[in-house]
């Protein structure tokens, strides 16, 4: 069953005066959503996810029986993302100050009109402040839409994603454990982040965290998080494209950046 945002199937149509292009063709309204090059080729989003979860439910057979998907559109529909988590995947993490429960995560997404590659990753979902959490590449796989892609390959490339999410949560349990005070971190962000002003922000969102979490690595990066997955400490600009979940998501790219950047690294050490 798929969420009516994401269920509907593409067709092409050639451009008469540019031989080499086509527009992308959303089948329930008729409408052009892209222009894209004469070999492309995609996936449906009903395509694209369907196979997917096929896979996550044989994979993970006793945990496939309770779910939760979302979905979010951008473009009207030309980009697409699902998110599924599995809450009987549970773990603790815990500090000296709080224990957060988080769980596995799948995230895969994609776009319709050429505009990003195939995706898929593995990770956590926190339960504490529904905060997604990503890091740097190591669990994040990407193909191209080609005449050349298969779903197939996708699919075998994605069923060694799982174990890789028992080494994010020794990483998420080791950064709980590694304190670190308000001096330290201030001359992490300096390293990671240009902005004078997002720097400010983070340290501020930092300090929330702390408040709860006590100073630890787990602290600065569920800050980190909290930016990639929310707009209460760090509104987007509002603009006449409709792409603000995309916009929003891109955010777990900067998570990415900064928590694989030597000056953290070395921190969370």
């Amino acid at each position: 069953m798929f969420n009516d945002i994401i269920n509907f199937g593409i067709s092409y149509q050639s451009l008469e005066r540019y031989p080499d292009m086509k527009y992308v063709i959303r089948n329930d309204t008729d409408e052009a959503i892209g222009v894209v090059g004469k070999d492309f080729k995609a996936a449906s989003h009903p395509d694209f996810f369907g196979k997917i979860r096929e896979t996550w439910q044989e994979l993970l057979p006793d945990l496939a029986d309770d779910v939760q998907i979302t979905n979010k559109v951008s473009r009207n529909g030309a980009w697409a993302l699902e998110q599924v988590i599995f809450p009987k995947a549970k773990t603790i993490i815990e500090t000296d100050k709080h224990s957060t429960e988080i769980a596995l995560r799948f995230i895969y997404w994609h776009g319709i009109d050429g505009s990003c590659r195939n995706n898929c990753l593995v990770g956590a979902i926190d339960f504490f402040c529904t905060n997604g959490m990503i890091r740097g590449d190591y669990d994040h796989l990407k193909r191209k839409n080609t005449k050349n892609f298969t779903m197939d390959t996708f699919i075998e490339d994605i069923e060694s994603l799982e174990e890789r999410y028992q080494h994010h949560v020794e990483w998420c349990q080791h950064l709980a454990r590694k304190r670190v005070n308000a001096d330290q971190v201030k001359a992490m962000l300096e390293a990671v982040i240009p902005s004078d002003r997002a720097r400010e922000k983070m340290l501020e969102s930092i300090d929330q965290e702390a408040y709860t979490r006590g100073w630890n690595m787990w602290s600065v990066y569920s800050a980190f998080t909290e930016y990639a997955s929310h707009e209460d400490r760090f509104s987007l600009r509002s603009t006449s494209n409709d792409n603000h979940e995309e916009r929003l998501f891109r955010r777990n790219t900067d998570v990415a950046k900064w928590t694989s950047n030597p000056a953290f690294l070395a921190l969370a050490a």
